[in-house]
């Protein structure tokens, strides 16, 4: 019978002292059991990549303060021990942490870029795989830091940082009660959602709150745009009650859809929020809130 639990520590009192040698060792391919790691305190240096197939993987961390994944990828700088061929090549290739792998939860632990300010392209999470979860962790870096590239994605309790573009993809995703903070002006979604027939989005509920440093002299509707690169013509992204200080409008804080682009070839939409009373993230969620 397939062990279910396996234990990760960086000091050896563990089953391995890597993530990634757990993974490569006791999860096959096709796997069809949840299979948990828990992930002692350390900082672990070292790509880590899930293959696709090797599914239903939790890696459950002891706090995202002390439990810390991390690399220095960049899109033109790549040390990796899979071949190009395995993980391709630019930005798609440089994330820290590479997940290919469905049903992927991760728990309080720090998915991290360390490149520094400036590096370009650096990517700390790329989640390719369908039905992935993330609760209490942290997304670290400057530009593209977490990678929403592909599937559904359900994040709750989180916080993401960067500079540029650091949350982008063209997955559905709905990030809830997480703390966003854009450490320098830029943009801070920019999702990829190529034509109106695709489902895909990002949806913000309840954010804790959405720092910018250094535009306080913007207007608000400059400071909302700073929320999305509109680059593409049909990109979706939504926040339902919302404490968004230094950011959002009214109308945005009301629950409209961010809606901005370059191109005017638009077909724009909104749904108006219900009042939000309190900041609990425990508050149950009801069943017409989407």
């Amino acid at each position: 019978m397939l062990r279910k639990e396996w234990k990760v520590a960086s000091d050896g009192s563990g089953d391995f002292g890597s993530v990634q040698e757990a993974i490569d060792a006791v999860v096959p391919l096709c796997n069809k059991q949840r299979i948990v790691i828990n992930v002692m305190p350390g900082v672990y240096k070292q790509p880590l990549y899930v293959a696709k197939t090797k599914n239903l993987i939790t890696l459950r961390g002891f706090s995202p303060e002390h439990t810390i994944l991390t690399w220095d990828n960049t899109a033109t700088n790549i040390r990796h021990h899979q071949a190009s061929r395995v993980i391709g090549t630019g930005t798609f290739a440089c994330g820290s942490v590479i997940i290919e792998g469905e049903d992927f939860i991760a728990e309080n632990i720090t998915f991290e870029n360390s490149a520094c300010e400036g590096s370009g392209q650096a990517v700390a999470l790329r989640v390719t795989a369908d039905r992935c979860a993330f609760y209490c962790c942290r997304f670290l870096g400057w530009q593209d830091t977490l990678y929403l590239h592909y599937g559904k994605h359900y994040l709750r309790d989180c916080y993401v940082e960067g500079s540029v573009d650091f949350i982008f993809g063209n997955s559905t995703a709905l990030l809830e009660h997480c703390h966003v903070h854009c450490k320098s002006p830029g943009f801070i979604t920019a999702h990829s959602r190529k034509s109106p027939q695709e489902s895909t989005g990002y949806v913000f509920l309840r954010m804790v709150e959405v720092l910018i440093v250094d535009i306080r002299d913007m207007s608000e509707k400059d400071k909302l745009f700073y929320f999305l690169d509109g680059l593409q013509p049909w990109v979706e992204v939504e926040l339902q009650r919302c404490d968004v200080q230094d950011l959002a409008s009214a109308q945005a804080a009301a629950g409209q859809l961010v809606d901005y682009s370059r191109k005017e070839e638009r077909s724009g939409k909104s749904k108006p929020a219900k009042p939000f009373k309190g900041k609990d993230a425990t508050e149950k969620m009801e069943e017409n809130d989407f």
